[in-house]
């Protein structure tokens, strides 16, 4: 059986909380959230939104080369199609 787009997008998750974020930029968390889904099986990514520190503040932020740092809050929005 085929996964859904709601496990696919969930299995994402579960592997991004165990990646190191510090140091790293918001675009590569977001680009590490697309690469699992489609890996996963999604047909199509919608957007993304990985916001950082005072970043994470803004909820149209657009997804930016910010570091994280330790004791940053990381909102992160994201989601995808999968079969239609």
């Amino acid at each position: 059986m085929r996964p859904s787009a709601s496990k696919i997008a969930d299995d994402a998750y579960l592997k991004l909380i165990t990646q190191p974020v510090i140091g790293r930029s918001e675009l590569e968390l977001l680009g590490f959230i697309h690469d699992t889904m489609r890996a996963g099986g999604m047909d199509r990514l919608g957007g993304g939104i990985v916001g950082s520190g005072p970043n994470g503040a803004s909820p149209h932020y657009k997804t930016a080369g910010r570091r994280i740092a330790a004791g940053d809050a990381i909102v992160i929005d994201y989601g995808g199609g999968h079969r239609g």
